[in-house]
């Protein structure tokens, strides 16, 4: 039953360093450092995890960094401790007080 949980799931914890092009089925959770192209349903930054490169998700959930390219084409959320740089594309965005957008945006509506 724990297989069928956790199916198409990525967790990338503390301390992990992992480089290239990544394609997730369902949740990538980035604890760690993430360098390269990232596809997922899902990509949950913690305050912990940062990405650098492609970023590209239903809906993207940020607590950490994110740099360069980000399209979230359902919904993209920066939290208070999140930081988001570069180009961004989304199709609803939401940035609590706090959170940090630099760079250019559009939507994917």
């Amino acid at each position: 039953m724990a297989e069928e949980v956790n199916k198409g799931v990525l967790m990338v914890g503390q301390g992990v360093i992992m480089r290239g092009e990544i394609k997730v089925p369902s949740i990538a959770l980035i604890d760690g450092t993430v360098d390269g192209v990232l596809e997922a349903d899902v990509v949950n930054i913690t305050e912990n995890g940062t990405m650098t490169g492609t970023t590209t998700a239903s809906r993207v959930r940020v607590a950490g960094k994110i740099n360069q390219s980000t399209t979230a084409r359902t919904e993209l959320f920066i939290t208070k401790s999140g930081s988001v740089t570069g180009t961004v594309a989304y199709g609803e965005l939401e940035i609590e007080k706090g959170g940090v957008f630099e760079g250019s945006v559009s939507s994917t509506k």
